[in-house]
């Protein structure tokens, strides 16, 4: 067995893709121990010619997997699962690379700890018109155990120890930052929605309630390559407004699988940090003038958490996050004219 699987979902990626791949075979793991596969979303480029290059270089460890509809990154990596066998399973964006000690570097926590579920690194983020650098900030500074809790007989309350979450350079990562036991991904069913942008923080946040034991380490081990053009930077791109459906779709789940009975709070927090104050944040920042969608917000927040008030005193609250959540308990309504000054008065905030 493989110890990790790499899933890559990949549309029309012919200008990155190799520097992706390349990083991939050039891990100090060994390729022999990666089983990287490569799904090719309905490219319509020369992707597909590029990855058959790659699978006939590595016909032994890389898979090339192929199909004539669009399904978005959330299919592509569900289709990608159908493949893996690896004891540990991970994703990478095909635009992005790695350090070359990536895999190693995370794969030696799960040495140390057999009974790891996951262990998680850090990212950098690399502008388009930067020169891209390896390498850089990659030393170890501390490595720090996650704290659980058992809750249930398959549940796990999931904290990250506040004194971690902004130490040494980069910034923290989870999906493609981290190595998870593919054996519990299988067993709890978890899978991306489909055909949506944001899939991932429905299927971190999901898994989050499943793993058992891990650690982070504080350890920049990935590239995230910022295009200006990529559809999640996109500006008034009505797929933005994925954010709030994928939301939606996770508290139904949460419903389904008894997880709100044991968390409610816990999911109250989250729904508001990311439907509320992160789907704010896009608006003001993607958009403009920014649709006026605080009425139907609020609606959304009050109709699934009306006792929201009682759980603001969470540490996991940004100052900002308080400032946008005081506006749901002044207002019940703002004026176009009144959403786009607030608009305007953030964005100068963030400017200055």
């Amino acid at each position: 067995m493989k110890k990790i699987s790499v899933i890559i979902p990949c549309y029309n990626m012919e200008d990155y893709i190799d520097r992706c791949l390349d990083s991939m075979v050039r891990q100090t793991i060994g390729i022999a121990d990666l089983e990287i596969i490569v799904v090719n979303d309905a490219s319509t480029d020369h992707t597909l010619d590029k990855l058959i290059e790659w699978g006939d270089r590595y016909p032994d460890d890389i898979k090339i997997i192929t199909y004539d509809e669009n399904l978005r990154q959330g299919g592509a990596m569900n289709i990608g699962m159908q493949y893996a066998t690896g004891e540990y399973l991970t994703f990478a964006g095909a635009d992005d690379w790695l350090e070359l000690d990536a895999y190693e570097s995370l794969y030696n926590e799960i040495l140390r700890n057999p009974d790891f579920d996951f262990v998680r690194a850090k990212f950098r983020t690399v502008y388009e018109y930067a020169e891209p650098k390896m390498n850089i900030d990659s030393e170890v500074i501390n490595k720090y155990d996650f704290y659980f809790d058992k809750v249930g007989d398959c549940f796990y309350d999931f904290r990250i120890p506040q004194d971690i979450k902004r130490e040494g350079p980069g910034e923290w990562g989870s999906t493609c930052t981290a190595i998870y036991r593919r054996s519990i991904i299988e067993e709890h069913d978890i899978r991306f929605p489909e055909r949506v942008l944001y899939e991932d923080n429905y299927w971190g946040n999901l898994l989050e309630f499943y793993l058992s034991c891990g650690c982070v380490i504080n350890k920049v081990i990935y590239n995230y390559y910022y295009r200006a053009d990529s559809t999640v930077h996109a500006l008034n791109d009505q797929n933005h407004l994925d954010r709030i459906r994928v939301e939606l779709y996770l508290l139904d789940v949460c419903r389904e699988r008894k997880i709100m009975n044991v968390f409610y709070g816990k999911l109250c927090i989250g729904f508001l940090k990311r439907l509320y104050c992160n789907t704010v944040h896009t608006l003001f920042v993607r958009f403009y003038p920014a649709p006026n969608l605080f009425e139907d917000l609020k609606h959304i927040v009050v109709n699934n958490f009306p006792d929201y008030e009682d759980y603001l005193t969470s540490d996991e609250y940004t100052q900002g996050d308080l400032v946008l959540i005081s506006m749901l308990q002044q207002f019940d309504s703002l004026t176009d004219d009144e959403w786009n000054a607030i608009q305007d008065v953030y964005l100068q905030e963030l400017r200055s």
